[in-house]
C-alpha cells in the first residue's frame, strides 16, 4: 500500500505528465483540466488562459483552460 507521500509524488508526475502531453501532442487546440486541488494545478507546467472556479460542498476548484499553440506566443518586436 502506498503511503501519502508516494500517493502526492505520483499524482504530481500525473498531472505534469499530462502537461507536457498537452504541450507536445495538443498545438493548435484548447485543452481543459478540472482539478480540486490548486497545488496540483501548478504541477502542470502550463499557464492557464483562463480560471473558472467552481464551489462544490466544501471543495475549492478550477477548471483550467489552456490555448496550445507551437512555438511562443509573444509576437515579434520591430
Amino acid at each position: 500500500m502506498a503511503t501519502g507521500w508516494e500517493m502526492r509524488w505520483s499524482l504530481q508526475a500525473t498531472y505534469k505528465r499530462m502537461g507536457d502531453f498537452m504541450k507536445q501532442q495538443c498545438k493548435g487546440y484548447t485543452g481543459y483540466i478540472f482539478t480540486g486541488n490548486l497545488e496540483l494545478g501548478k504541477k502542470i507546467g502550463l499557464k492557464p488562459a483562463r480560471r473558472i472556479e467552481f464551489y462544490t460542498s466544501k471543495i475549492d476548484c478550477r477548471l483550467f483552460e489552456y490555448e496550445l499553440y507551437a512555438g511562443t506566443r509573444e509576437k515579434p518586436r520591430d
